[in-house]
């Protein structure tokens, strides 16, 4: 790659406000208010028809605003309309249980919108419903069907949930909140860690099963 061109690049985002530049050196840090939590709700989606590798020209137009994802059409066949109002989306707060496990918060919207987790792709991360008990959460269907998680900005994942179906469903747990809103708790799970989990547990029990049998066979022998 040719440095002086990046080095162009990064200066004109400079100019645009999208990134910050120490004065002594070529240092570039993104401004407080362009970074998202790896975990956030938009409703402001562009579609676009091009593939991934165009995302650094389209965050350098001037239109771009950080609450803005990037649907490729290439890596979400079929999701070329979303139905979303870009209206303002649905409000949450997340929790880190570990890095494969997060409990989300959701005061939602009568709108569907999309819940976008900064993570690289892999359709082995899933949401569960809030009565799920997270060790076991695998054995559970997902409360989001396969063909809604999708890959956006070209390597995160993103989930398109409409408020109505999912508190439709059975395992999910609405409240309905005073100002039109409603509550809801999930889980974001990576699933093959806690068949990790599990194995671990089983093995454990193995071990204590065997103990206690090894035990008991001493002392009838003697």
């Amino acid at each position: 790659w040719d440095a002086d061109a990046v080095k162009e690049q990064l200066d004109s985002f400079v100019q645009q406000g999208f990134l910050i530049k120490e004065k002594e050196r070529d240092v570039y840090s993104l401004p407080e208010k362009s970074v998202k939590p790896k975990i956030f709700t938009t409703t402001n989606v562009i579609t676009v028809s091009d593939d991934s590798t165009r995302l650094a020209d389209l965050i350098g137009k001037a239109e771009y605003t950080p609450d803005q994802v990037f649907n490729f059409l290439d890596e979400n066949p079929g999701k070329s309309t979303l139905e979303l109002d870009n209206n303002k989306p649905s409000e949450m707060t997340f929790k880190m249980f570990d890095p494969t496990s997060y409990s989300i918060q959701l005061k939602m919207n009568k709108e569907p919108f999309l819940l976008v987790f900064q993570e690289n792709y892999d359709p082995k991360w899933i949401l569960t419903g809030s009565d799920s008990f997270r060790l076991f959460s695998l054995i559970n269907n997902p409360v989001v069907r396969s063909e809604d998680h999708l890959k956006v900005n070209g390597y995160a994942n993103a989930w398109f949930i409409n408020p109505q179906e999912l508190c439709a469903m059975k395992k999910v747990s609405c409240q309905e909140n005073d100002d039109g809103s409603t509550s809801v708790q999930l889980y974001l799970e990576f699933t093959p860690q806690h068949l990790l989990y599990l194995g671990v547990i089983l093995n454990c029990f193995s071990v204590l099963c065997f103990s206690i049998w090894f035990f008991m066979a001493k002392e009838n022998s003697t």
